[in-house]
């Protein structure tokens, strides 16, 4: 869908990016900690602020992406109280102790965000074997998928996207266009023509890459916004 996807915190992140012309938001609260559930307050002020969609991260705490049975109810509530917002858009990707994709996991939020779409965070590139994980990915049902290529060989997430262009095109291939992808890892706007033209996926996410300063802790720069989907745009008509 050539969508560009941006990671704000704030209402003044989510207007910046709109501003700039995103055409969906990753909602959460401290992207420093990889991100967990943004406040329900914060969920409804940007709700009625912007008119792009909002994908709003699920995540009850940042000690783990290990979800126990109270951290799946307090999910779920979450969940509820956004849908009844008017959010139909939920990011998510709880794994076992043996770091495969929790099913169970998974099966529940699924249940609560019934009649929404389902969205698989970056966490799944730290599965003990992340091909594998991609097929239970799709059997569960995520409308959407972010990657780095798996660059940081399951250590971390996101890495650099671009220098896994291989390692992207083969996971294009077994989802097999079952999900969207969206490319993740430094992205910016000085290295998005050259992610699409390697990769052939054209959906971008960026978080760092349109911030001031460019740390996790910066603020969403409409401006970097603007010149990334300008790229991403002008690598599309090529």
């Amino acid at each position: 869908m050539n969508s560009l996807e941006i990671i704000v915190e704030t209402l003044e992140d989510a207007l910046a990016a709109e501003k700039g012309g995103a055409t969906q938001l990753d909602l959460k609260a401290h992207y420093p900690c990889s991100g967990i559930t943004p406040s329900i307050g914060t969920v409804t002020t940007i709700h009625k602020k912007v008119k792009i969609p909002i994908v709003m991260m699920i995540r009850p705490h940042a000690r783990a992406f290990q979800a126990s049975s109270g951290d799946l109810e307090i999910a779920s509530a979450d969940i509820q109280a956004a849908r009844a917002i008017g959010v139909k858009d939920f990011m998510f990707g709880f794994l076992t102790p043996e770091l495969g994709i929790d099913i169970n996991a998974s099966k529940t939020l699924r249940r609560a965000a019934e009649g929404c779409r389902i969205h698989m965070h970056l966490g799944w590139e730290l599965c003990q074997d992340p091909w594998q994980a991609l097929n239970t990915i799709i059997d569960l049902g995520f409308h959407s998928i972010h990657t780095g290529g798996l660059s940081t060989q399951g250590k971390a997430f996101g890495g650099s996207a671009l220098d896994a262009a291989e390692n992207i095109k083969r996971i294009a291939e077994v989802i097999n266009a079952q999900m969207e992808i969206f490319l993740a890892g430094s992205v910016s706007a000085e290295n998005a023509a050259d992610l699409i033209y390697t990769t052939g996926i054209t959906n971008l996410h960026c978080g760092r890459g349109v911030r001031t300063p460019p740390s996790a802790e910066g603020a969403v720069d409409a401006e970097k916004v603007g010149k990334l989907r300008q790229a991403q745009l002008q690598a599309l008509r090529k």
